[in-house]
């Protein structure tokens, strides 16, 4: 998966999608709704697809 398309598929779930300046890693967060952020390595992002990126990284809301 490409980061831009992360960044799309996150903002359409009401997160956010950033570069951790310092572990490097990328950090997915919800916007709207309290949960906690989770994170992922370039090779992790590169390797997975949108299904996996949706259901591994997107917080849920319930």
């Amino acid at each position: 998966m490409q980061i831009a398309q992360a960044m799309r598929l996150a903002a359409e779930h009401s997160c956010e999608l950033y570069r951790d300046t310092d572990s490097g890693d990328w950090v997915v967060a919800s916007i709207s709704y309290d949960s906690d952020a989770c994170s992922l390595s370039d090779a992790k992002l590169l390797e997975i697809d949108a299904k996996a990126f949706l259901a591994d990284y997107i917080p849920d809301r319930f």
